[in-house]
Parts: structure tokens; sequence; C-alpha cells
């Protein structure tokens, strides 16, 4: 596997964990309506995950179809 693709992959994982981290710090969906901070902060990671995805190439997506599922949803 390519170098780039790890590089994309790194990120993306980064990203998984921030979002992970973030919604573990909200006690309720209540407290996530109210809180524009945790809100911004993970959509914009799970923004940049889809993003990254695009990035991915063609035959890298080719030999993983699980990630066509989520493109396409």
């Amino acid at each position: 596997m390519s170098n780039r693709i790890w590089v994309i992959l790194e990120h993306m994982k980064k990203d998984v964990l921030d979002a992970i981290q973030f919604s573990e710090e909200i006690s309720s969906i209540e407290a996530f309506a109210a809180n524009p901070l945790y809100r911004k902060a993970i959509v914009m990671s799970i923004i940049n995950i889809g993003e990254l995805t695009k990035n991915l190439p063609d035959d890298f997506r080719s030999a993983h179809q699980e990630i066509q599922l989520y493109l396409n949803s």
C-alpha cells in the first residue's frame, strides 16, 4: 500500500478518534444540542472523514468495496 494511502487512512483514524473523544464528553443528546462547540467538532470530524475517503485511489476503493457503501449513502 502506498504512503499516500497510509497518510489518508491515518488522518481518517485521527478524525474518528476525535469524534469518539468529543462524544464521550457529552452526557446526553440535550447537552449535545445545547453545545455548539461539540456539535461543530463532531460534525467537522465526520465531514473530514468523508472528504478524505473521496481522496482514496480508485484501485484501493475497488479492493475495499465496503468503502463504496458509505460513499453512496
